[in-house]
């Protein structure tokens, strides 16, 4: 990741961290006292989807460098070339895609099809289309009424 590069983080629906929260903390009780126990499986069993849970959260994130846009989450990765991509507009699909919400922006592209949910949803789709003009973008507020002077495009090699 260079200096010029654009990282966007995923935004999070209270209800992805609820439904994901709320059994561990069921778990923590039975955890500790099998721990206390002497039975070390227990807390192994609720604190490994924790730490996933986390590594999941704080590694969803979406950056567009000179040439691609770099989308991760946990040992995932996507590159998918800026020209590559032709269309975008808004989604609430539930399919399984790099994205913490379902309130999500659905690129069309060479390859096929990704799902994601920036948290800035108007400045990710106008750094996309400030570097790739023939995206076609559906669903959005229009390209010039949108004004993100704070993003700056990087530059090509």
């Amino acid at each position: 990741m260079t200096a010029t590069d654009l990282r966007f983080r995923s935004k999070i629906d209270g209800w992805i961290i609820t439904a994901t929260v709320l059994p561990i903390l069921i778990g923590l009780y039975p955890a500790w006292r099998a721990a206390t126990e002497g039975h070390i499986w227990a807390p192994l069993v609720v604190f490994t989807p924790v730490a996933l849970i986390g590594w999941g959260i704080s590694s969803t994130s979406y950056t567009v460098t000179a040439h691609e846009l770099d989308v991760r989450c946990m040992w995932l990765r996507e590159l998918i070339p800026l020209n590559s991509i032709h269309s975008l507009r808004p989604s609430r699909s539930p399919l399984s895609a790099p994205a913490l919400s379902l309130d999500r922006i659905e690129l069309v592209h060479a390859t096929g099809r990704t799902r994601v949910s920036p948290r800035d949803r108007e400045g990710f789709v106008a750094i996309l289309s400030r570097h790739n003009p023939s995206i076609a973008v559906h669903g959005f507020e229009s390209r010039e009424a949108v004004s993100y002077t704070h993003l700056t495009l990087p530059t090509k090699a």
